[in-house]
């Protein structure tokens, strides 16, 4: 359980300074989010469009998966 926490707490305590120094310095961390975003757009694209077309995939096979279930199965 603190090892749950752990991750919880270090996850808040990012999300608290990134969002600080946003609010701090808007217009050079707007030119360094665009910096990032637009490596990751053309060097990752490709892995972005992949895991959209596995994360599909799967949807729609667990969707027709769960039509085949009749309706009150689970009582």
């Amino acid at each position: 359980m603190s090892k749950q926490l752990t991750v919880l707490n270090i996850s808040a305590v990012l999300i608290v300074a990134i969002t600080a120094i946003g609010l701090m310095f808007p217009a050079a961390f707007g030119h360094y989010a665009d910096v990032i975003y637009q490596y990751i757009a053309a060097h990752f694209g490709w892995l972005y469009m992949l895991s959209v077309f596995v994360f599909d995939v799967f949807n729609r096979a667990d969707f027709h998966a769960l039509r085949q279930i009749e309706a009150g199965a689970f009582r």
